[in-house]
Parts: structure tokens; sequence; C-alpha cells
């Protein structure tokens, strides 16, 4: 039971991974990171992943005004979005001449030009049945006696070119089936295309279009037959009203709807393998690369990075910056050297991103980083007394004694008067000391 329980909860983490990024996800986090003004986004069609290998992708396509100028590769579980390396284009350009498809189909569709349809194949079906028709009439004309010779013959030949141009109907019936199948399951609302889905797709169009030619020849063939087999009938020595039911039944012999019907699928046909032969101009991987490393070089610089969170407390290597250059105007940062470096990557670093050497600049804002993390460990000099509080202090000091100095010399006479006797009194003083020393 506990086996079982535990096979099911990997069974429901794994479908959540799977579907852990939505074609919404998808399109918002290329319009965050990598479209420049102007531009639009747009994600497959109906929800449709392509699989390349053992992953599977949502392809975003990148507008500007509607001229395609990026295809964007969103890992469809992870989100991730990576540069095509030059050995895998090859297999890029299939996941992407995938999208394009998908995208040129869904946009006929939306246009009316899907004519190779169910309503196709009833018309086709309603041809089959009158070719039956025809042919029973071909019989009924060789069961006359009358009809003899050169023009039985070619009756007898009649019979088998319409046996042939049925066979061929129904070839064309089912490669038209195979058509239906295969491209309306790839525009299927959250289906999964596969890169080689685009060929196969293409492979049907083009046996389709190889079996409506045959078809348009052997119809041609027939109808030439048919006017052959007319002519003879009209000379033969047969009554004149045989001739004319005669001739009305091989009228309709290589029905002329029939190239109405094969200009009609055959401009879906022309379309679709235009999109299958879509050729991924190299110019798009070029900016689809320089546009990911730009991206990549501002995160490094700008985008949150938990590592260097949790060693800082600041989530970007911009934000720390910015608060290490307003504190430097309060207080005094132990570790100079550090501080200086910082400055001097972190410039340079921006420097680069400029002039767009991306690698540069993502290398220098590592080196900024450190920088950043040993400035913000060692912190700031011990804390001294403000200078100005200081100034104010030792000038308060001078002032109060420049105060008690004036006090002292303006009071100077109070002073020694309050402490030393009175002169009169020390005269008293003294001659009364006197009387009595003489005087007892």
């Amino acid at each position: 039971m506990n086996k079982l329980l535990s096979l099911a909860f990997l069974i429901l983490l794994s479908s959540i991974a799977f579907a852990a990024v939505s074609s919404l996800d998808a399109k918002q986090s290329i319009q965050n990171t990598l479209l420049k003004s102007g531009e639009q986004v747009e994600i497959s069609p109906l929800d449709v992943k392509i699989k390349l290998d053992k992953e599977t992708y949502w392809i975003a396509t990148v507008l500007s005004e509607n001229k395609i100028v990026l295809f964007v590769p969103v890992n469809a579980s992870t989100g991730l979005v990576l540069e095509v390396k030059e050995k895998e284009k090859t297999s890029f350009n299939k996941l992407f001449g995938m999208a394009y498809l998908l995208r040129g189909i869904e946009s006929m569709r939306l246009k009316g030009k899907i004519v190779i349809n169910q309503a196709e194949l009833d018309k086709l079906g309603a041809f089959q049945r009158e070719i039956d028709t025809q042919k029973n009439r071909l019989e009924l004309m060789l069961a006359d006696n009358e009809i003899t010779g050169n023009l039985k013959d070619l009756i007898n030949e009649l019979i088998v070119r319409v046996d042939e141009l049925k066979a061929q109907t129904e070839k064309v019936s089912s490669a038209m089936n195979a058509v239906i199948s295969k491209r309306d399951g790839l525009i299927e609302a959250n289906s999964i295309a596969g890169i080689t889905d685009r060929d196969a797709l293409k492979t049907r169009y083009e046996s389709l279009s190889e079996e409506a030619d045959k078809l348009i020849g052997l119809k041609d063939e027939l109808s030439s037959k048919r006017d052959e087999a007319k002519i003879t009938l009209f000379n033969s020595e047969l009554s004149s009203e045989k001739k004319s039911n005669y001739g009305e039944w091989m009228l309709y012999l290589g029905i002329s709807e029939l190239d109405k019907f094969r200009q009609n699928i055959n401009s879906e046909i022309n379309e679709a393998v235009q999109l299958a032969d879509y050729t991924i101009p190299a110019t798009l991987y070029v900016e689809l690369n320089k546009r990911i490393q730009e991206n990549n070089a501002l995160t490094a610089l700008q985008g949150l990075d938990e590592k260097f969170s949790e060693s800082t407390g600041y989530n970007s290597l911009k934000e720390a910056f910015d608060a290490v250059i307003f504190f430097e105007k309060q207080a005094e940062f132990m570790n100079k050297t550090e501080l200086s470096l910082l400055k001097q990557n972190y410039a340079t670093a921006l420097t680069e991103l400029d002039k767009g050497n991306y690698s540069k600049a993502i290398e220098l804002a590592g080196k900024a980083k450190q920088n950043a993390i040993a400035v913000l460990k060692d912190g700031f000099v011990q804390a001294k007394q403000e200078p100005a509080l200081e100034f104010i202090t030792t000038l308060l000091f001078i002032v109060a004694t420049m105060l008690v100095a004036a006090a002292a010399l303006i009071y100077r006479e109070k002073f020694i008067a309050f402490f030393k006797p009175k002169k009169e009194e020390l005269h008293r003083k003294e001659h009364f000391e006197f009387k009595s020393k003489f005087h007892p």
C-alpha cells in the first residue's frame, strides 16, 4: 500500500513538474526579458508544444510590424531559455521550422484557406458514384449487338479507363484523409508535435499532389478516348436515336469538375509545402543569442541572486552597490581596497554592457559581487566623535573659561574684600591690642 502511495505521489509530482510552465508563463517571460520596443510575441497556436529529443518546448515567435524577427525556445518543464550553439542548429532548425509551419497552418485556417476537408472528400465520393454510373452505361452499350468492330473496342477501352479513374480517385481520397489526419492532429489544442512531423506532413501533401496529378492525367486520357469513341459512334451505322442516346451517355466521362477540384486543393498544398520548406535565417540565431547574453548580463548586474543575498542581505549587485555608495557618505568603510575594486569593476561592467561585450560584463559583475561581499563583511571603521561635536565641546569649554576669567576681573575687588578684613577694622583691632598691652 505504501509503495502504491509513493508511486502515485511521484506520478503527481511528475505531472506538476511537466505542467510547471504554461504558454502564458512562457509568453510573459519573453515579454519581460527579450522584447524590444514595438515588438509583440506569440506562442505556438492552440497551446501546441514541440518535442525535441527528450524535451518539450513552447516556441515564442517575436514579431515586429508582422515580420518574424526571432524564435525563442522556452523549455516547457523548466521555463529556461538557452542559447543555441552551432552544433545544435540543425535540430533547432527543425524545431523552429515546425513552429513556423504550425503558425502558418493556423493562419490559413483563420483565413479560410484550409480546403482539404470533409466537404471535398464528399465531392470526391459523389464523383466515384458517378463513375460507377458511367461504367454501367458503357456496359449497356456493349450489350447492344449492333455495336461492333472499332466502336466496341473503344467502348471496352473506355471501361478500362473508367476503372483506372475510379481506382485513382480512391487513392486521392486516401491521400486526402492522410493529410487531414496529420494536419488537424498537429494543431489540436494542447497537443505535442515532433520535429519530424513537419517533414511527415509535407510528404503527405506532396503525395496527395502526385495522386491528384495522376487523377487529372487519367481524366484527360479518358476525355481524349471519349472524344474518339463519340466520333466513331456518329460515323457508325446505328440509328440516329441510338447515336443521340449513346452520345449523351458518353458526355460526362472525364468530368470537368475534376479540374476545379485539383485547383482547389492545389492552393492549400502549395502554401503548406512552402511553409514546410521555410529555412530559418542565420540572423535569427545571432539575434537570439545576443538578446539572451544581454539579458544574462543585465541579470548579473541587477537581477535577484539568492546566494549573494544570503551573504550581503541585498537582493542584487546593483542594490548592494547603491547601498555602499550611500553609506560611504555617512561613515568610513574598513576595507578600502575592496571598496575601490567594487567601484572599478561595477563601472567597467556597465561600460562593457553598453559595448555589447556581455560575457565580459558578466565576468566583471561576478568580481564586483565578491568585492561587495568583502566590503560589507568587514564593515566600518570604529566610530569616532564627530568633528563638529568635538569642535562645539571645545568651544563651549573655552567660552566657559573666558566667562569665569572675565567675571574674576570684573569682581576682583569684591572677591578680595570678601576674603580680606576691612582696613578700619584692622586699625581698631590693632589699637585695642596696643591699649590693652600698656593699660591693663
